[in-house]
């Protein structure tokens, strides 16, 4: 579970390879391209992510998917 807790709380990149590139409100059009490191997630928001699969996958379980 992400929501509620911050880019830089969540330490998703630690290895340097997986980029969150945007972030998009459930209840918005608008795109937050590079959110800064203290964005901070809500239930409902979509991520735009870059990764290799591996770094994906990790990221799926981190976010309870």
């Amino acid at each position: 579970e992400i929501a509620g807790k911050n880019l830089r709380d969540l330490r998703l990149n630690t290895t340097g390879t997986l980029l969150v590139l945007a972030v998009q409100r459930r209840d918005s059009e608008e795109i937050d391209y590079v959110p800064s490191p203290d964005t901070m997630f809500e239930v409902g928001d979509t991520l735009f992510v870059l990764a290799p699969a591996k770094e994906m996958e990790q990221l799926r379980k981190h976010c309870g998917m």
